[in-house]
């Protein structure tokens, strides 16, 4: 055994110490047969040997090479050899001819992994990225050139120790510290044999080139745990601005107070902002700094009226105003689950065929304050005009809208465990459900 195997024996256990393993009778390994993924479930498996929870690999099927059912195959002999339970689910819709194939295919692979915790009624997600997965993920944002402020950087804390994704379920990277050569070691010590992926090396995509020419991965690495505590921190002095300063007084309609501006944190002002903005507008992404600073500088004028990100802000006397701007509202056929301009999900399912979501336009600007006599009246109206609603076919048919749950649209797919406390601040303001407390111990 190498000395680099013999290591990690020790460690095993306290790779998984910090997760809360406790109140979950199942938790999940995602197991594609590669180095990575295979010395987690090995190590996994070692650390919870004699505890009730179960753990169960599941490998994802991308359908895009000839040789992954194959390959699936061995990951589930594997697993029968080491005595776990095993499933492979398979990507149906792949289509290797369209673009954006590697982040569809990421996107396919965790979509099904929810599936998968969801049919294991569990939360919890094993994913086996490294060290060098850091160095990779922070070496390429890097590269796309995009830094905050001098003294903190919001994408250097490149992938997050938990991640929660589509606010159910924990993505969880227990290896992030560990060097692929150090698994490899152990994999070899151990026995057993990984497959090699030959896109891992294929140049045509960004992630192998950034591979090819990575330097020093342990500064690079280090680096990233520094910048996740500085991000976490700059999320918490944002989120205690949004808890003193914003409120949501009617629906739609986000109210930050103007006190706000005098705040003697610029970076947090500006951070806080941001997410407001990208909340209100229901964007994935926060809005560029530049342009966000930029409007920041004119909050103080009075009557300002202005967009970005898809939200509309506007200066009263009665505080700044967020609301989602009235243009390119979808309409889409209504399904329990689905998403609604980034800001809604649609939870219980339609009572009858036919009916879509759509927001309700004009006929909302005349439906007055609702009672909260110090809100501008007109934006009242803009706000709900924006709001969805479930619609017939007929012109004149509608529904309940009570099932909809607002989304804290730039943290809705991807929390990761950093930007807990923010998320949590935003969710307030919206009245919506807080995200579940991180999965450790």
């Amino acid at each position: 055994m190498t000395a680099a195997a013999r290591e990690l024996g020790p460690l095993t256990r306290a790779l998984f110490a910090g997760i809360d393993f406790n109140k979950r009778k199942t938790i999940i390994a995602a197991v594609s047969g590669g180095s990575d993924s295979l010395a987690l479930l090995d190590l996994a498996a070692t650390a919870l040997a004699g505890r009730s929870t179960e753990l169960v690999a599941v490998t994802i099927d991308h359908n895009l090479r000839p040789e992954a059912a194959d390959e699936a195959g061995q990951v589930a002999a594997i697993c029968a050899n080491l005595g776990l339970r095993h499933m492979t689910l398979r990507w149906e819709n792949a289509d290797p001819a369209a673009g954006g194939l590697i982040a569809r295919a990421r996107e396919a692979r965790y979509r099904l992994l929810a599936e998968a915790a969801d049919t294991l009624a569990t939360d919890l997600v094993l994913v086996g990225h490294t060290a060098n997965d850091q160095a990779e993920t922070v070496a390429m944002r890097a590269q796309r050139g995009r830094p905050e402020k001098t003294g903190w950087d919001r994408g250097g804390a490149g992938m997050a120790r938990a991640t929660l994704y589509d606010g159910r379920i924990w993505l969880v990277r227990p290896l992030l510290d560990l060097d692929r050569q150090e698994l490899r070691a152990h994999l070899s010590a151990r026995g057993l044999t990984w497959i090699d992926d030959p896109t891992n090396v294929d140049l045509r995509y960004e992630r192998p080139r950034i591979r090819a020419g990575l330097g020093d991965i342990t500064v690079l690495s280090s680096a990233a745990g520094k910048a996740a505590d500085l991000r976490a921190a700059m999320g918490a002095r944002a989120a205690r601005l949004i808890d003193a300063h914003v409120d949501m007084p009617s629906p739609g309609l986000i109210r930050l107070n103007p006190a706000l501006l005098r705040a003697d944190d610029d970076e947090a002002v500006l951070y806080a902002l941001r997410c407001l903005l990208a909340t209100a507008g229901g964007q994935d992404h926060l809005p560029d700094i530049a342009r966000a600073r930029s409007l920041r500088a004119r909050l103080g004028e009075a009557g300002l009226c202005a967009t970005l990100s898809r939200a509309r802000v506007d200066v009263r006397r009665g505080g700044i105003f967020l609301m989602r701007e009235g243009r390119n509202l979808p309409r889409i056929p209504a399904r329990q689950g689905i998403v609604w301009d980034g800001r809604h999900r649609l939870r219980t399912a339609p009572k009858r065929p036919g009916v879509m979501i759509a927001a309700p336009g004009q006929e909302a600007l005349a439906r007055g304050t609702g009672g909260h006599t110090d809100l501008p009246e007109h934006l009242v109206g803009i706000a709900l005009s924006a709001e969805p609603r479930l619609v017939g076919e007929g012109p004149d048919e509608s529904h309940d809208t009570a099932a909809f749950e607002r989304r804290v649209s730039p943290f809705a797919q991807y929390l990761g465990h950093y930007d807990l406390e923010l998320a949590t601040a935003l969710a307030r303001v919206l009245g919506t459900a807080p995200p579940p407390p991180a999965p450790f111990a």
